[in-house]
């Protein structure tokens, strides 16, 4: 009996240190009075999420303590913004946020433990209670207000399924494909989002797990419950889902959506683009195309007659002339018959002098009338040039226009005899894996109801949840800035979006610390509205600022007003 006793202890004690040894605490070092720690414990949280992520249930619990705020700050808030930077670091590290437990605590159980420290835990679900995040509360009520309609459709498990919404989401579920045993109904929930609105409605971000933008297509949310348990689709099995699209994404993957990031999903390769909503003549049909106009040009201004000078200066010019004649006559006075000069008589030298006054008075009108008329001559003519230079400007820029259009007509044709064959040969493809009889049983369907989207984006899934077609966006950031705002309220408690008013680009924030938000890469100087919501009590409160992406942070005015009023004011 004695001995089976220290088996049994030794078994026990084996086993804890064995418990011991998979959940090592670990310890990260943060700086004294600060919420900062340095690449190597980055690089060491990085490797604690990897370790989690690769067990099938790995979780992480993190405590956070701090016994050192310098003054003017508490202790309590340097562990809430310590706890804070650990999450941030796990999350980007791909660690998923239900999978984390941390609590901000002053002085750790033990008394000789590390007071400036996070003590980091890699556990497994069995003995893992995670945390309620309080941003849930916030993202439900979005999705609430959102007016995203969810359709429900009561399916056999047994069958084969094929179903369409009423936005033309097509849904295709072979026989066997769903992990259950039981022929109970099964009831599937679709729900299919269009635009960035829903997408922020439902806290789901533009941002990859890698921390890039993604230009997203559409994103739809599929659900599979029996007895009002989730199920899920049989290992190696796959689901058909068609997404309507009119807009054609180049080098588009499927991207699982998960918390609020989105993961490119194994699958990808599975990705068709088609026209299986429109038929051949959308992209297809050389007499589609429309002809190209050619430029209508304004007439060049008139070119003014410029005024003669002779038509002013008739009467003055004729003057001249006879004044000149009688002064030729009297100059001539002035030798006698044998040449000689001879002095003429009192009465000719005046009637000299008055001839020669008139004579220059006459030049110096002439010379007056000419110089104005050289005037306004030069004002017309410069009238003409700044007209003519004005039409040739417009002319040129018209005409630079139409070359372009035709340059991107040709580059368009280019395209989209690419395009046509890259889909024709996606429609050949998707006809031989599916055969022919089942695919024309779905693109009938397709072809059959009121959308009628340019394109649909075909994909092979195991996944259920959020989906959604994109790719990773190629966009300039090199004036791109973080822009941070102020709140009152603990900014833990806040979820804020800025939304932008020329490219309607959504950026979500992250919480900095208890009274600051920060949203990282955003276009410097531009437009914005800012969009929070927080909750008090049993409401929720919202903050709605117009604001340019420059100059010093604004603080969060919250008013209990209806979402909806404010959606109205943002569409």
């Amino acid at each position: 009996m004695r001995l089976i006793f220290i088996i049994i202890i030794s078994i026990t004690s084996f086993s804890v240190e064995l418990c011991a040894q998979l959940e090592q605490k670990h310890w990260v070092h943060f700086e004294s009075g600060k919420a900062s720690i340095s690449l190597i414990q980055v690089d060491s949280i990085k490797a604690l999420a990897e370790a989690a992520i690769a067990k099938s249930n790995g979780r992480i619990v993190v405590h956070t303590y701090a016994n050192d705020a310098l003054e003017g700050d508490a202790n309590a808030s340097l562990s809430g913004r310590r706890a804070y930077l650990v999450q941030q670091c796990l999350e980007r590290a791909g660690m998923p946020l239900e999978h984390l437990q941390i609590k901000n605590k002053v002085y750790p159980m033990n008394q000789d433990a590390c007071t400036a420290c996070a003590e980091i835990t890699v556990t497994t679900d069995s003995n893992f209670l995670s945390r309620n995040v309080y941003q849930d509360y916030v993202a439900d009520f979005l999705r609430e207000e959102s007016g995203v309609l969810t359709q429900t459709f009561w399916i056999e498990p047994f069958k084969n399924v094929l179903v369409t919404t009423k936005d033309g989401v097509l849904i295709q579920i072979p026989a066997g494909t769903l992990a259950t045993q039981d022929s109970g109904m099964v009831q599937l929930e679709v729900r299919f989002l269009k635009n960035s609105w829903e997408l922020l409605l439902h806290s789901l971000t533009s941002r990859s797990a890698q921390q890039e933008f993604l230009d997203l297509n559409k994103a739809v949310h599929l659900q599979l419950a029996q007895y009002g348990k989730p199920l899920k689709v049989q290992a190696g099995k796959n689901i058909t889902v068609v997404i309507p699209s009119d807009v054609y994404t180049e080098e588009a993957q499927l991207y699982a959506g998960k918390a609020q990031s989105w993961t490119a999903h194994q699958q990808s390769e599975q990705l068709k683009v088609g026209r299986f909503y429109v038929g051949a003549e959308a992209w297809c049909n050389p007499s589609n195309q429309k002809a190209l106009a050619l430029p209508n040009f304004e007439l060049p201004p008139v070119k003014p007659k410029m005024i003669s000078y002779d038509s002013l200066t008739k009467w003055q010019q004729k003057d001249l002339k006879d004044l000149q004649i009688r002064l030729d006559y009297l100059e001539g006075q002035k030798r006698d018959e044998k040449g000689k000069i001879k002095a003429l008589s009192s009465g000719q030298k005046r009637n000299e002098l008055t001839l020669k006054n008139k004579k220059n008075r006459l030049l110096i009108a002439v010379e007056k009338i000419k110089i104005e008329t050289c005037a306004k001559n030069e004002a017309v003519e410069a009238a003409y040039y700044k007209a003519m230079a004005g039409y040739n400007k417009t002319r040129n820029k018209v005409q630079q226009a139409y070359l372009k259009d035709l340059e991107k007509a040709g580059d368009e044709a280019l395209i989209n005899e690419s395009r046509c064959v890259e889909l024709q040969a996606n429609e050949e493809q998707l006809k031989e894996g599916y055969g022919q009889a089942l695919y024309e049983q779905i693109v009938a369907q397709l072809r059959n109801q009121p959308t009628k989207a340019k394109l649909g984006y075909w994909l092979q899934t195991n996944q259920l949840g959020w989906m959604s077609v994109g790719k990773v966006a190629k966009r300039a950031l090199t004036d791109a800035v973080p822009y941070r705002v102020r709140t009152a309220t603990s900014a833990y408690k806040v979820t804020a979006f800025l939304i932008f008013d020329e490219t309607q680009d959504v950026v979500v924030g992250e919480t900095l610390d208890a009274t600051d938000i920060i949203f990282w890469e955003v276009p410097n100087g531009k437009a914005a509205k800012l969009l929070a919501i927080t909750q008090e009590g049993d409401h929720f409160l919202i903050a709605l600022h117009d604001l340019t992406t420059s100059g010093d942070p604004i603080e969060l005015n919250f008013k209990n007003v209806r979402l909806s009023e404010v959606l109205g004011v943002l569409k």
